[in-house]
């Protein structure tokens, strides 16, 4: 699986729009920081899973994009971290975690709990 980068608003509430029909994950990080390379990487790991659920994956960098970031997590009500993982599901974020809670199996069990979740 592949992922798409975001850069502005829009792109990001047509994740949140996506996530109405397919669960959704976003992975911000900071290309100039140790521990976003790690998560990045573990991030990547997830990706190449072979999983039975769909879902879409997208990245942000929050260097390049740092107002659209920023603003994101004010939508969504939920603090601003690099790196930060976080899951959608029918337009809002329904897990989030930062640092070192980002490990690959965490991103199985959440694509897993949003497919048994009804909308």
């Amino acid at each position: 699986m592949s992922y798409t980068e975001i850069t502005t608003i829009q792109e990001f509430e047509n994740i949140l729009e996506n996530s109405n029909t397919i669960p959704c994950f976003l992975f911000k990080f900071s290309p100039v920081c140790p521990v976003s390379f790690t998560a990045q990487n573990t991030f990547n790991e997830f990706l190449s899973k072979k999983v039975e659920i769909p879902y879409k994956a997208y990245v942000i960098d929050v260097l390049k994009s740092k107002q659209t970031a920023r603003s994101l997590a004010n939508i969504i009500s939920v603090p601003h971290q690099s790196p930060q993982a976080l899951a959608f599901k029918n337009g809002k974020c329904i897990w989030n975690e930062s640092h070192s809670g980002i490990f690959t199996d965490v991103y199985s069990e959440v694509l897993a709990s949003m497919n048994k979740s009804k909308p």
